[in-house]
């Protein structure tokens, strides 16, 4: 996902980022999603970015709660991540309110 995102290709770093979301929720390990969770919730985080980009804003904002709600989970390990995520859901809020008008 970073190498694509490197080069400019949206549309392959959100695929990329989707078959890593796919392959931590298909493998029904909640181990290795709690110790991944970082993992898993960049996955999220970068899709939203990306979406966001491409003006997805609703797509964007569901993919941030998403993220954010895993990072919730280990609060203190995360402030930094969770207030770059609230700032980020944010600007989506901002700009679906833009969009609706």
């Amino acid at each position: 996902a970073m190498k694509a995102f490197g080069q400019g290709s949206l549309r392959e770093c959100l695929t990329a980022n989707n078959k890593a979301i796919q392959l931590f929720e298909e493998q029904g390990d909640k181990a290795l999603r709690r110790q991944q969770h970082q993992r898993y919730a960049a996955a999220y985080l970068n899709n939203a970015f990306v979406m966001k980009q491409l003006g997805a804003y609703q797509e964007a904002k569901e993919a941030a709660d998403k993220g954010l709600a895993i990072l919730m989970k280990k609060y203190t390990m995360h402030k930094r991540e969770i207030a770059e995520t609230l700032d980020l859901l944010g600007e989506l809020c901002q700009n679906l309110e833009l969009t609706e008008e």
